[in-house]
């Protein structure tokens, strides 16, 4: 397990192409759902072959900082409209994803994508 405080490119590039590497025991994209991590989370995305478990933990880590900013009350807005910016741009990848990210999410997340009725066919 990994020291998220210290948590930067290498050593998530690191995780992404491990598959018996862990952020935590559990629930890694919640961990990951920060505003903090969206720029390596992105590069990771765009540039290195992560496994394809490591990927949708990553993409869904994105969708959660959507739903996060829609359902609270004290949501970052900016926050929230760069990361359906960016998941719009990556929607080969959360389809891929899909599988892994709860019901729960996809009701919120996916109707605010630029594409979703394509994405949702």
């Amino acid at each position: 397990m990994f020291n998220t405080n210290k948590l930067d490119f290498n050593l998530l590039k690191e995780w992404a192409t491990t598959p018996s590497l862990n952020l935590d025991t559990q629930d890694e994209e919640l961990l990951l759902a920060d505003e903090t991590y969206l720029d390596i989370i992105l590069q990771v995305l765009d540039t290195v072959a992560a496994t394809n478990y490591k990927q949708a933990i990553l993409m869904e880590a994105l969708c959660i900082i959507i739903y996060d900013n829609t359902v609270d009350n004290n949501a970052n807005t900016n926050l929230k409209n760069r990361v359906i910016e960016e998941l719009n741009g990556r929607l080969d990848k959360l389809k891929l994803a899909d599988e892994w990210i709860g019901d729960y999410i996809k009701k919120v997340v996916y109707p605010q994508l630029r594409h979703f009725g394509e994405f949702s066919k």
